[in-house]
């Protein structure tokens, strides 16, 4: 996704929260920091978000990295961490993948949930290792999911979809790259 003007991503991403099934109380919390997040931009005269610019916001709070550094990090002072990273996340994926409440599933729509029954079902008749089964269920979960939040369909998905998931991979190892695409290669020929 293109960079946007941090009160329209917030918006996006609350939407994106609701959509999640986040709950009341854990979005009120959410507005009150994006409220704050927001009035420091404003102070800084920045109209974009970035994550530079939450970072000093998230240091100036907390001394986050001096704490960081010194392993003194309060779970209040990683929570406003994640709430950055989460807005960055979506920024440039226009989804949230990353786990931030894990009760959640993060798929919604009945006929997904049934196809991750289905390939959970297909994994362990498949006799996979345990791990591999709960990688690849997390791997087509967060695939379903991001299927969702950019209101594609499974069965019309294009190279460019493909691309655009995958992108939400860079950072990490080529080894977890290929084993996200195998479990999604998995997932294609379970249905």
């Amino acid at each position: 996704m293109e960079k946007m003007p941090i009160k329209e991503l917030v918006v996006k991403l609350e939407r994106e929260l609701i959509r999640m099934g986040y709950k009341d109380s854990t979005l009120k919390y959410y507005r009150e920091n994006w409220k704050r997040i927001i009035a420091h931009f404003e102070d800084c005269g920045e109209e974009f978000f970035s994550e530079t610019v939450a970072m000093q916001y998230v240091d100036s709070k907390c001394d986050f990295f001096a704490k960081e550094k010194a392993g003194l990090l309060t779970q209040s002072n990683i929570y406003l961490f994640r709430i950055v990273r989460m807005m960055g996340d979506f920024q440039q994926h226009g989804t949230v993948l990353r786990r931030y409440h894990r009760s959640l599933s993060k798929v919604k729509n009945p006929a997904n949930l049934a196809l991750l029954g289905k390939f959970q079902k297909h994994c362990q008749d498949s006799n996979y290792a345990a791990s591999t089964q709960k990688s690849y269920f997390r791997t087509a979960e967060n695939f379903v999911c991001f299927v969702e939040a950019h209101a594609l369909h499974l069965e019309n998905l294009t190279a460019e979809n493909l691309t655009d998931f995958v992108k939400t991979l860079m950072g990490y190892s080529y080894k977890m790259v290929e084993f996200v695409l195998c479990g999604v290669r998995c997932l294609r020929s379970a249905l």
